[in-house]
C-alpha cells in the first residue's frame, strides 16, 4: 500500500512538473509574440528608416532639381536657404543637416547648370546668339534692357555679372559702366557705404581679373575704371584707390 501512494505521489510530481513546463513554455512563446527578438526588431526598424531615407532623398532630389532659383554663390551657407525652399517634413524628420547639406553640394553642378540653361535662354530669345563665356560685355549690355533682368539676377547676375567686371567691362564705355553700376544694386550699396575700404571692393570683384590687374595698374584702361568707381565711392575707398592709382 505504501508503494502505491509512493508511486501515486510520484505522478503527481511529473504530472506538476509538466504543467509548470508547459505553462512556462505557453507564456514564453506569448512574449515572443507580444515582444519579437531585439534582432528582429533591429532589421525591421533598419529597413523602415532606410525606405524612408531613400524616400526622403528622392524628395529631396526633386526639390533641388525643379528649383533653379536656389542661391549656389555659396553652398556652405546652404543650410540658410532651407527655410527659402520649405523642406518638406518628410525630408527633414528623416535627413539631418549633414545629409540635406550634401546633398545641396551634389546638386551644385546641376542647379549652376539649370541657372545658366536659363541665361542662355535668354540670351537666344534676343536672338543675339552669343556665346555665354565670349562676349559678356554684349551680354551685360542685354541685361541691362532685359525684362527678366530682376528674375534672373538672384541666381544668375550675383555670381556671374563679376566675370563681366573682370572680363570684358572695360571695353564699355563710361555711359555703359555707368549703367552698370546704376542697375547692380549690391555694387551700388558697396559704393555707398559710409564706412568702405579696400576689402569691400575686393568682395563685389571677388574672382576678379580686373582686381588682380589692380595692384599693378599697368593697363590705362583699368586706370580708367578705378577712377571711375572713385568718382562714385565714399572718401574711405577713395583714399585707397588714390593710394593704389598712384603706385
Amino acid at each position: 500500500m505504501e508503494k502505491d501512494v509512493k508511486e501515486k505521489d510520484k505522478k503527481k510530481e511529473k504530472s506538476k512538473h509538466h504543467h509548470r513546463k508547459s505553462h512556462s513554455e505557453s507564456k514564453n512563446e506569448k512574449k515572443e509574440k507580444e515582444n519579437p527578438t531585439a534582432i528582429g526588431t533591429d532589421d525591421k526598424q533598419a529597413k523602415e528608416l532606410k525606405k524612408m531615407k531613400a524616400q526622403a532623398i528622392d524628395d529631396l532630389e526633386t526639390l533641388l532639381e525643379d528649383n533653379i532659383k536656389i542661391p549656389y554663390i555659396n553652398f556652405k551657407d546652404a543650410i540658410g536657404f532651407l527655410s527659402l525652399l520649405k523642406i518638406p517634413e518628410s525630408v527633414s524628420s528623416v535627413l539631418n543637416t549633414d545629409e540635406i547639406e550634401q546633398m545641396y553640394l551634389k546638386y551644385e553642378r546641376t542647379l549652376r547648370e539649370g541657372v545658366e540653361g536659363r541665361f542662355v535662354q535668354m540670351l537666344e530669345r534676343n536672338k543675339l546668339k552669343i556665346p555665354i563665356h565670349q562676349n559678356w560685355a554684349e551680354a551685360g549690355k542685354v541685361l541691362v534692357l532685359e525684362k527678366e533682368y530682376s528674375a534672373v539676377a538672384s541666381d544668375v547676375i550675383r555670381a556671374q555679372l563679376y566675370q563681366i567686371w573682370s572680363n570684358n567691362l572695360i571695353e564699355l564705355s563710361l555711359n555703359e559702366l555707368d549703367q552698370y553700376v546704376r542697375n547692380d544694386p549690391e555694387f551700388k550699396s558697396v559704393l555707398q557705404k559710409d564706412f568702405i575700404t579696400i576689402d569691400d571692393l575686393r568682395r563685389v570683384l571677388r574672382n576678379n581679373g580686373a582686381y588682380k590687374r589692380l595692384k599693378n595698374m599697368k593697363d590705362e584702361r583699368d586706370r580708367r575704371i578705378f577712377r571711375y568707381i572713385r568718382q562714385n565711392a565714399k572718401p574711405a575707398l577713395r583714399q585707397e584707390i588714390d593710394t593704389l592709382l598712384a603706385m
